[in-house]
């Protein structure tokens, strides 16, 4: 083979080699398992980055409630709802103020997680009741599937005026060890389960509240880098081609 047609292939190769790195992530998305495009009170968008947003307007019959109301009320205590056709608030002065909801077809992947959620304060005397959690759950619900390893609360997550919504937001970082949040050890990780969300609040006995409408969880994967071993063998293409094309030039001087 001459100087010239080695060149050229080595060329091809390393076009090749390079469109393949860069477009790596999308290849991964399309041969992996397509991904729904929403549910009952539910929308998923996929971004270009591979990641996705979903959005749910957060409607009374689509959500596990326990101590929450809010059938067919688009508004009450002063609130007025934010999306879809009414909102959750809490009703008992006792137990747990929870709603949960699955989305099935959608898996928790590596990546970082946004979601971003509206809370409200009804006008009812005792006030606001504030949530002691709220984020991502591991394949169903329970107090231990709850997932609190790489989880960061906005410190602009503060109490709404009564009559008022707040926007609060919550950010994951998951990889491949992350676990649940509780139970005993060793736990299971949660990478590969059905992906879920709770809001939970004790009522402590007294009548205050919360509200909550509007969710959004935007996943963004981690960039992919190449492996150590790729990116010698691209390396030793590129100077290889360098050498090639160094000695083509000496010889046509």
């Amino acid at each position: 083979m001459n100087t010239r047609k080695l060149t050229r292939l080595l060329s091809a190769v390393l076009f090749v080699w390079t469109l393949t790195l860069v477009l790596a992530p999308t290849l991964q998305t399309s041969l992996c398992a397509a991904l729904p495009t929403g549910g009952s009170g539910w929308t998923l968008t996929e971004n270009p980055d591979g990641g996705w947003t979903l959005i749910d307007t957060v409607d009374f019959n689509d959500w596990t409630r326990q101590n929450m109301n809010g059938s067919g009320a688009d508004s009450t205590g002063g609130l007025t709802v934010l999306t879809g056709s009414n909102f959750l608030y809490s009703t008992s002065a006792t137990g747990d103020h929870q709603v949960n909801r699955f989305y099935n077809g959608l898996t928790i992947q590596p990546g970082t997680y946004t979601i971003t959620f509206s809370v409200g304060r009804l006008n009812t005397p005792d006030g606001f009741l504030s949530p002691g959690f709220s984020g991502l759950v591991s394949g169903s619900w329970s107090w231990n599937n709850r997932i609190t390893t790489g989880r960061t609360a906005s410190a602009t997550n503060t109490a709404p005026a009564s009559e008022n919504w707040s926007t609060w937001s919550v950010t994951y970082t998951i990889d491949a060890d992350t676990t649940v949040g509780g139970g005993t050890a060793p736990r299971p990780t949660v990478v590969g389960t059905t992906l879920g969300f709770a809001i939970l609040a004790n009522g402590n006995g007294s009548t205050a509240n919360y509200a909550f409408d509007n969710l959004t969880i935007t996943y963004a994967p981690f960039p992919t880098v190449p492996e150590p071993a790729e990116t010698a063998v691209f390396a030793g293409a590129m100077f290889l081609l360098l050498a090639v094309t160094l000695r083509h030039c000496r010889r046509h001087r």
